[in-house]
C-alpha cells in the first residue's frame, strides 16, 4: 500500500478544488516550484480557456479576411492586407 506522500504527489489545490497533474513537469519543476504553481493557477482559471478560445477565433477571422485578389491582378492594392501584414 502506498504511503500518504505517494498518494498526494501531483495533486494541486486551487480555490478549494483538487486538480491532478504529473509529479514533475519537464523533469525539472517539482510540485513546490513557484513557476509551476503560477502556471497551474493560471491554467485552471476559467478565464484562461475563454482567452485561448478568443485568440483562436480572432486568428481564424484574420486568416479568413485576407484578400487574395492581388494574386490575380498585378494592379490590385489592398489596404487590409497591409494592416494584416503589420499585425503579423
Amino acid at each position: 500500500m502506498a504511503n500518504l506522500a505517494e498518494k498526494t504527489n501531483g495533486i494541486f489545490y486551487v480555490n478549494g478544488t483538487e486538480h491532478l497533474f504529473s509529479v514533475s513537469s519537464m523533469y525539472c519543476l517539482s510540485q513546490r516550484n513557484l513557476v509551476r504553481l503560477i502556471c497551474v493557477n493560471m491554467v485552471v482559471n476559467k478565464w484562461f480557456d475563454r482567452f485561448i478560445t478568443l485568440c483562436i477565433l480572432a486568428n481564424s477571422g484574420l486568416l479568413a479576411s485576407k484578400e487574395y485578389d492581388e494574386n490575380y491582378d498585378a494592379n490590385y492594392h489592398s489596404w487590409w492586407n497591409e494592416v494584416l501584414d503589420i499585425c503579423d
